[in-house]
């Protein structure tokens, strides 16, 4: 090698490896204290519908001046719902739900006939009857997951209406035939299971209590009332 030209440089492989493994290191860091942002979660509509399995207690009627005696086997009533989902998987809706009961009208203790409003005279002083029962409530459920099981609660209000008041035996009507609103809530849990993503089934069980109207109840006698259910419904999210 002639004095005048300048010295090779060799090369130094390892320094650039180096170089990469310092630039991967510090963009994996990056990934771990700074994490992609999740997705947005989508807010579906669910309608439901299913089937109720409804218990209600004695309830003290004064314009037909009868104690309303529900069976003791539960009343079967058809219900349906529509739920918005929030972000969290809790939902808010509203419910609607029929169905027709039976019961036996009884004069109050102390009283040996039904209020003189009351028709048919075959059912002065008491008669077996029926009568549908409507409801319309606002619902409150937690969240709950998008696959497999998983349980909930539940919270509902609004009214409950009575119409139709008639005789089992012959579908006469009794006293008046306007409908009779009553406010009521209801609290209750339940377990669910995903069918898939957008179809679940859920069965909740829960318990709650309405109020009457107060008008010509005896002096000292309650107006509230109590009510148990066990429903079952399949939900479709849209």
């Amino acid at each position: 090698m002639s004095p005048l030209q300048p010295p090779l440089r060799r090369s130094r492989p390892f320094a650039c490896g180096w170089r990469f493994a310092l630039v991967a290191a510090s963009v994996v860091t990056s990934r771990l204290l700074l994490p992609e942002p999740l997705p947005a979660q989508r807010a579906p509509v669910w309608v439901a519908g299913g089937a109720a399995a409804l218990s209600i207690g004695d309830i003290q009627d004064g314009k037909t001046g009868a104690v309303w005696r529900f069976s003791t086997d539960p009343m079967l009533q058809l219900r349906g719902s529509l739920e918005r989902t929030g972000a969290d998987g809790s939902s808010i809706g509203v419910v609607v739900g029929h169905g027709t009961a039976d019961l036996s009208l009884v004069p109050f203790a102390g009283r040996s006939d039904l209020s003189a409003e009351v028709r048919p005279t075959s059912c002065r002083t008491g008669c077996s009857a029926t009568v549908d029962v409507w409801h319309l409530l606002g619902q409150l459920r937690t969240a709950t997951r998008a696959t497999g099981f998983h349980t909930f609660f539940e919270a509902q209000g609004g009214v409950a209406g009575f119409r139709a008041l008639r005789t089992r035996a012959t579908k006469e009507a009794i006293g008046p035939t306007s409908m009779r609103v009553d406010l009521t809530g209801t609290i209750g849990a339940g377990f669910g299971y995903a069918l898939s993503r957008d179809m679940h089934l859920a069965l909740v069980q829960d318990y709650g209590i309405g109020w009457h109207d107060r008008t010509g109840i005896p002096e000292g006698t309650g107006r509230s009332w109590r009510i148990r259910t066990t429903r079952a419904s399949l939900r479709f999210a849209f």
